[in-house]
Formats: structure tokens, C-alpha cells, sequence
């Protein structure tokens, strides 16, 4: 008898210790939250208020005031960015008083009262880690920092210090959405030579591999969304890099719902990998860095979310010049071309129909 009480003690805490193991190797798994509420994410490409863009401004600026002035850059797309409940542009350029120029080709910058052309232009939240933003040297970046906050414009991607330079929040209809910024194009020599200056401390975010998994997981556990925007690739290529690829899906791997990326200048494909999103290139926007680029050709991405993630998206074909080089992206009445160029890019990577903008309705076409 003893004996038997003995063996089933025995059965009983086995049976319990293989059911611990078993809860301690079955994988966390996020449950879905219940709730009807979505809210669509428009991004854009480069946003440069630099060289040719500043000029038209000053001379608007000039001849009918201010307030035309401010208006101009996205007078014909805002109503797009209306429709959101959050817009984030990508800012290739500083905000700075500065002339002390950084020696390269090309430098972009603006007056920093110039920062109020993303609230007439609907922009809540703009990319900074980019080749752009040191420009003016650390001064420069520093000056379109205090820029952005004067104009209560948020950012992502950099910031006065580690905790600014973090992840943003922006809470609409109850769903938090985190951005995150990096830049994975400037030379370390660069970043490093251009920020040395202990009277402007500013930290823009250089892209690495490790500290953007980390960063992403811990924007997980205060945000439902999570958007990624990474300013790579190589000027003026059709289709991403390898680069652009691993560093993308890495980023969706790792817990982001949106990937946004940007600097080429053009086009490229659009992916749904796995749960996620990612934008390739978002090309160009309001900008000023050439006075007639080659390719004029430019998309609005508008993503659907709820709290569990991409729902959906649709794609506004946009113009970024028009014959008069007015530095005015709008919306063509003739797109044929541009949802062309985007379904031949996305091939490799989508194959469904994608959702373009028809003046009053969104309609799909095939991949």
C-alpha cells in the first residue's frame, strides 16, 4: 500500500513538472485586442526646403506676404494629408540661421521660420536621420530641432540627447503609434566630424542592426503601431538594394508594422512581408534640391491601422514639379505612368492589386 501511495506522488509531480516545462517552451503570443477603431498613416519622401524651395518662398514671401509663403509647399496636397490622422514627411535639410557650411556638394537649409510650412502642410512628425541634417554642422541640426519644437512638429530619428533622440508616440482615436528614425547612408566620418561641438549637443540616429531590434521591442510595450522610417538606398536605383532589403524585413522581423524608406530620389517597389509593410522608396516630395530632376515622379502612401496592425493601404501617384518648376507637388490629372512605374517595381515583391487614388475614390489595379 505505501508503496503505492509512493508511485502516485511520484506520477503526480511528474505530470506537474512536464506541464511547467511545457508553459515555460510554449512561445509568448500577443493576444489581439478587441476594438472597431483604425486610423490611416500618410508618408511622403524628401522634403527639402533648401536652395531652390527657400528662393521661391522668399520671393512669394516678398511679393504677397508670409502667410502665402507658408502655405505654397504643399498647398495642392494637403488636403490628402487632411484625410489622415497623421502625416510624417522625411526633412532632407536643416533649419539653421547658420552659413558655416559642411564641405560636400550639395547642403540644404532653410530659414527656421520656414518650419511653419509642415503645419500648413498637415505634417505632424518628420524623419531627421539623414545625410541632410548636418549640413550646418551641429549648429545647423541643432537650430532645426528648437525649429521643429517651436512649431510643435515632432520628430524621429534624433534629438537633444539619447531619451529625445528615442522613439516618438502620437496617440489618435485611442490607437498609439511609436516612430522610429535612422539613417543608414552618411559616412561615419561625417556623422562623427559634424556633430563634434559640446555648444550644440544633438544625437541623430546612424542605422545598426542591434540597437534598432532593441529599440523597436521596447516601442512595443507602450505603442499598438510601429513605424520605422530608414533614409537608405542608392541614388536614383529602380529596384532596393540588398542592403535595403535585409535592414526592411529585419525591421518588420523585429516587431514593426510600417517601413518607410527614402533618399534615392525615385521609385521603388512596394513588399507586404509577413504582417508588415514596406516602402522601398518614397522618392521625392516638396523638393528643392534640383531646380528640374529628370524624374518627377512621386507617391503618397496611406496606410490603414488598427491595433493589431496593416489593414490595408492605398497609394496617391503624385508630381513633384510641374512645368514651371514651382517645387508644388500635386496630383496629375493623367497618372497612367506613375501607377505603371509602381506596379512594375512592386512586382518582384507583391502580388495582388494595389489600391491608387482617382480624384474621388480609391480603385485597385493589378500587379
Amino acid at each position: 500500500m505505501f508503496n503505492k501511495y509512493i508511485f502516485i506522488l511520484i506520477y503526480c509531480i511528474t505530470i506537474s513538472l512536464f506541464s511547467l516545462a511545457c508553459v515555460s517552451l510554449t512561445p509568448h503570443i500577443q493576444p489581439k485586442k478587441i476594438s472597431q477603431n483604425y486610423i490611416w498613416i500618410s508618408a511622403s519622401g524628401d522634403s527639402t526646403f533648401g536652395r531652390h524651395v527657400e528662393k521661391k518662398l522668399l520671393e512669394i514671401e516678398k511679393n504677397k506676404g508670409f502667410e502665402a509663403a507658408i502655405n505654397y509647399p504643399y498647398e495642392k496636397i494637403k488636403h490628402i494629408h487632411l484625410e489622415s490622422d497623421i502625416t510624417i514627411t522625411n526633412l532632407e535639410g536643416a533649419f539653421t540661421n547658420s552659413d558655416n557650411k559642411y564641405p560636400k556638394e550639395f547642403s540644404f537649409k532653410a530659414n527656421p521660420r520656414f518650419a511653419a510650412c509642415l503645419n500648413k502642410g498637415n505634417i505632424d512628425i518628420v524623419n531627421v536621420a539623414n545625410n541632410h541634417i548636418f549640413d550646418y554642422y551641429a549648429k545647423g541640426a541643432y537650430e532645426t530641432l528648437k525649429a521643429l519644437n517651436s512649431h510643435n512638429i515632432q520628430y524621429c530619428g534624433g534629438g537633444f540627447n539619447d531619451k529625445d533622440a528615442s522613439f516618438k508616440i502620437i496617440t489618435k482615436k485611442k490607437i498609439k503609434t511609436a516612430f522610429l528614425g535612422y539613417g543608414q547612408v552618411f559616412s561615419y566620418k561625417y556623422y562623427k566630424k559634424a556633430r563634434r561641438d559640446p555648444n550644440y549637443p544633438v544625437i541623430m540616429k546612424a542605422y545598426h542592426s542591434e540597437i534598432m531590434k532593441k529599440e523597436i521591442q521596447q516601442a512595443f510595450k507602450y505603442a499598438d503601431i510601429i513605424v520605422v522610417s530608414i533614409h537608405a538606398g542608392i541614388d536614383y536605383d529602380h529596384y532596393p538594394s540588398d542592403t535595403q532589403k535585409i535592414t526592411a524585413r529585419l525591421a518588420i522581423d523585429s516587431g514593426a508594422d510600417v517601413v518607410l524608406m527614402h533618399h534615392t530620389h525615385v521609385i521603388q517597389g512596394i513588399e507586404q512581408y509577413k504582417d508588415g509593410i514596406i516602402f522601398y522608396s518614397l522618392g521625392n516630395f516638396s523638393f528643392g534640391g534640383n531646380r528640374f530632376p529628370d524624374d518627377r515622379d512621386s507617391f503618397i502612401a496611406q496606410i490603414k491601422c488598427t491595433v493589431n496592425g496593416v489593414v490595408d493601404f492605398r497609394i496617391v501617384p503624385i508630381k513633384t514639379h510641374s512645368e514651371m518648376m514651382n517645387f508644388q507637388p500635386f496630383i496629375p490629372e493623367d497618372s497612367f505612368s506613375i501607377k505603371k512605374k509602381i506596379i512594375k517595381r512592386s512586382k518582384p515583391f507583391i502580388h495582388n492589386k494595389i489600391k491608387f487614388y482617382y480624384g474621388d475614390t480609391y480603385r485597385p489595379d493589378s500587379v
